[in-house]
């Protein structure tokens, strides 16, 4: 399996400080995209190694599933900190541009439109989420092989603080309305491992990030508002992530008692953070532990 992900990164200290892009610190974002390149690099290695203690070598037998993963981050100007990562240069590829640092996403669907055709999924990642889930890719396949192109695979988007919190919960229906309407295909049904899973139009479509198969690609490229830089989505990088997904397909995520079946995580913790001081917490030893 082929797979292209490309990272829209942006660090401006000047820019909008709601993002965490925009803080006057350099370090989380530094922290935030080594560990997205390195959980991609890590979790998708072509072999796995095991210490034989018998012997005392290490045996490497060859992934069931091979998966070539190539990451293309797109940059604004000098707004990054890519000449500043922990990581070696060659577990990526850098796409400069000129644009404006809040529009970075659409060039990251520039970059899945051109190479369209030489792979057999097209993500997107922002620059501080990483995935940790080996078959994450292998999952997107498996549901459009079971429910059909029409339908996209969204993820749930985590931090962990003192709890593990699932940021992206319901919003107000009006705020995707002109993109998607959940009342039609509520939900999808199927049974893995002898048990049933139910995907779910979810009123909030954020996570960050988006997966594709080749065949959904190229649907979405053929579109008339494909790369029209519509930011009606509460903002640009949210637009970017999320509203011509809306647009193209049927969204499903997993229904919430299930899910960790399709998760990120976001290598933040503002909007634990903002929950902790804001939002009217259960009673549980879970909450209060510590």
């Amino acid at each position: 399996m082929r797979v292209l992900v490309t990272i829209p990164h942006v660090y401006d200290p000047d820019g909008d400080p709601r993002y965490g892009a925009c803080q006057p610190d350099p370090a989380p974002r530094i922290a935030a995209l080594s560990a997205c390149l390195a959980a991609l690099r890590h979790g998708y290695e072509p072999v796995h190694r095991f210490i034989n203690h018998s012997d005392h070598v290490i045996d490497i037998p060859q992934r069931a599933v091979p998966v070539q993963v190539d990451v293309v981050v797109c940059t604004a100007g000098r707004r990054h900190v890519v000449d500043r990562l922990d990581v070696p240069a060659g577990w990526y590829e850098q796409r400069p541009s000129q644009v404006d640092p809040m529009l970075v996403g659409f060039e990251c669907h520039e970059v899945l439109a051109e190479r369209l055709g030489n792979y057999d999924l097209y993500c997107y990642l922002e620059d501080d989420i990483a995935v940790h889930d080996p078959g994450m890719f292998e999952k997107v396949r498996w549901f459009v092989d079971t429910f059909g192109p029409g339908n996209a695979l969204g993820a749930h988007r985590y931090e962990v603080a003192e709890v593990k919190l699932y940021v992206d919960g319901d919003i107000p229906a009006a705020w995707t309305i002109e993109a998607q309407d959940t009342t039609e295909a509520p939900t999808l049904v199927t049974e893995v491992l002898g048990r049933p899973l139910t995907f779910c139009r979810p009123l909030n479509p954020n996570a960050g990030c988006f997966f594709l198969t080749a065949e959904q690609m190229a649907h979405w490229v053929e579109q008339p508002y494909f790369l029209d830089r519509d930011t009606r989505f509460v903002g640009p990088i949210e637009s970017a992530a999320n509203f011509g997904i809306m647009r193209a397909f049927h969204l499903y995520k997993p229904a919430p008692e299930q899910a960790s079946f399709f998760e990120v995580e976001h290598l933040d913790t503002k909007w634990s953070t903002w929950a902790r001081a804001t939002c009217q917490w259960p009673v549980t030893a879970a909450t209060t532990r510590g």
